[in-house]
């Protein structure tokens, strides 16, 4: 059975002696909270880093998005840990999906843990921006132009 837990912003997923635990980091380089408790929100860009502890010896541990099979990465177990740093890829899909992570335990039976999280569209700050400019420019534009057009009515 799995556990999940959370620790300072990132989700621990334990099986017995073993963990995995998810970290996400914006592309600012700012670390992004994740909850164990709903979806948490990623973004494309998102770098989101999985820590294995407690596995077996040696072996390979795997990353991927479900569905879709969008790799994050894989790692090389080392005395029983890895970590896999991963970034959510442009076209992934939008929507509820899982970050799905395998490894062989100590045992050499393969564990395979999921976390549901939601990938959201990412609105670009610079599409926002233009349109405020453009919606100021109109506004000066319609501000000069209305009482002009007033004084020309009220000469005549």
């Amino acid at each position: 059975m799995v556990e999940l837990s959370e620790d300072n912003g990132s989700v621990v997923a334990s099986v017995g002696d073993t963990t995995v635990t998810f970290s996400v980091t914006a592309p600012d380089g700012s670390k992004r909270p994740i909850s164990p408790e709903s979806f948490s929100d990623l973004k494309a860009g998102d770098r989101l880093s999985i820590t294995f502890a407690g596995f077996a010896a040696s072996g390979k541990s795997r990353a991927w998005l479900a569905p879709g099979g969008y790799s994050l990465g894989e790692g090389e177990l080392t005395g029983g840990v890895a970590t896999i740093n991963g970034t959510i890829p442009d076209d992934a899909p939008e929507g509820d999906v899982r970050v799905v992570v395998s490894a062989d335990s100590e045992d050499g039976d393969s564990l395979v843990v999921a976390l549901g999280v939601t990938v959201v569209e990412q609105l670009s700050e610079t599409s926002w921006s233009w349109l405020l400019i453009v919606i100021v420019a109109l506004a000066v534009a319609g501000g000069l132009l209305v009482p002009a057009v007033r004084r020309r009515r009220q000469s005549t």
